[in-house]
Formats: structure tokens, C-alpha cells, sequence
């Protein structure tokens, strides 16, 4: 039962790396909307509903709007 709960705590963490990993790779490639919109793409897929309603306040934050980024150009 440990094991299981460890497992778990593990799967947590990695979860809030992913966000913050997504988080730096779209400042990186904020100078290209183009490749904004990919990796935003990419993280719509991989996230789930919480952690892509942080992201989405985040990028809003930054002045972006998500929505917009789902339209392929």
C-alpha cells in the first residue's frame, strides 16, 4: 500500500513539472507565434483540465490569449 501511495505523490510531481516545463518552452519560443501556437498545441494534448486552465491563466497573464492560439494560421 506504501509503494502505491508513492507512486502516486511521484505522478503528482510530474505532473506539475510538466505544466512548469511548458511553461518555460513557451517563453523560450514567445518570439515566433508560430511556434507558440505549436508547443500550446502540444500542451492542450498532453495536460489535463486543471493543469491547462493554470496555463491558459498564465499565458493570460503574459498577454496572450489561448483561445486564439488553438487557430492554425
Amino acid at each position: 500500500m506504501l509503494s502505491v501511495i508513492r507512486i502516486f505523490k511521484q505522478i503528482n510531481i510530474m505532473k506539475k513539472t510538466f505544466l512548469e516545463y511548458y511553461k518555460q518552452i513557451l517563453c523560450k519560443v514567445s518570439f515566433d507565434i508560430n511556434l507558440l501556437k505549436k508547443e500550446y498545441q502540444k500542451a492542450v494534448v498532453s495536460l489535463n483540465t486543471n493543469e491547462l486552465l493554470d496555463l491558459n491563466h498564465w499565458l493570460e497573464n503574459k498577454g496572450y490569449t489561448p483561445n486564439l492560439l488553438l487557430i492554425k494560421a
